[in-house]
């Protein structure tokens, strides 16, 4: 027993020299999932609450969104991309707990109020099941290990399972998310300030039905905060 804790030990030192990790963009040998370099070319989409804010111009008729961010844009080939692809289609959750962290930064930095509780934006019970895990979730994790904000994965949930939104037209993802989302019925709502959580926004269709959702609580304040933004 103590001679295999001791070998355990050796690994965990000289592991990463002789099996380096490779940055998930550029394939060079980092430490972590995505090299100093290629983490430095991410262009962060800080907001501004201005009209010119493209990113908040999804939420100009929704008054109860006080605040809307997104860090990067989605570049065709740039590392924003690698790192969501990692995320989405390669169960790589460190890259999205990563993600997370940097989101949770921003909020501290751009943020006063600061809300009760993170909501991530579900999936439903069956594409969960075939995924394994909600990429949304994985963000709102690395944004409570920065913010110490609880995250709250049972109170809104997707009650339509339906194909996949990525090729269709703006009109269709609305009249395809129409009523997608509720809250529990049976579970009291207690918050006054919630921060929904995203990964990519494009049209902003399956924000809105969310918010929609949501809004069955009036008074409730709903900060969007999401990972990037389509171009």
């Amino acid at each position: 027993m103590i001679l295999s804790s001791a070998l355990l030990n050796i690994f965990k030192k000289i592991g990463p020299i002789i099996y380096p990790d490779h940055c998930i963009h550029c394939n060079s040998i980092c430490s972590s999932r995505i090299c100093l370099t290629c983490e430095y070319q991410l262009r962060q989409h800080y907001d501004l609450l201005t009209m010119g804010n493209l990113f908040y111009s999804h939420f100009y008729n929704c008054l109860s969104v006080p605040y809307a961010a997104s860090l990067y844009p989605f570049i065709k080939e740039g590392v924003f991309q690698s790192m969501i692809h990692a995320l989405k289609y390669h169960s790589d959750t460190a890259v999205g707990t990563l993600l997370g962290q940097h989101m949770g930064k921003h909020l501290l930095n751009h943020l006063s109020c600061k809300p009760n509780v993170i909501i991530p934006v579900p999936l439903h019970p069956k594409k969960l099941q075939k995924r394994g895990y909600n990429q949304s979730e994985v963000l709102a994790v690395g944004i409570q290990n920065i913010t110490q904000i609880p995250v709250d994965t049972s109170w809104l949930i997707r009650k339509i399972h339906g194909p996949s939104q990525t090729k269709k037209s703006k009109k269709e993802r609305i009249t395809s998310l129409a009523n997608s989302f509720e809250l529990r019925a049976d579970k009291k709502c207690t918050y006054q300030h919630i921060l929904l959580v995203d990964d990519v926004i494009t049209t902003g269709s399956t924000l809105h039905a969310c918010i929609n959702a949501l809004s069955e609580h009036k008074n409730l304040k709903i900060s969007v905060l999401v990972a990037g933004m389509g171009q």
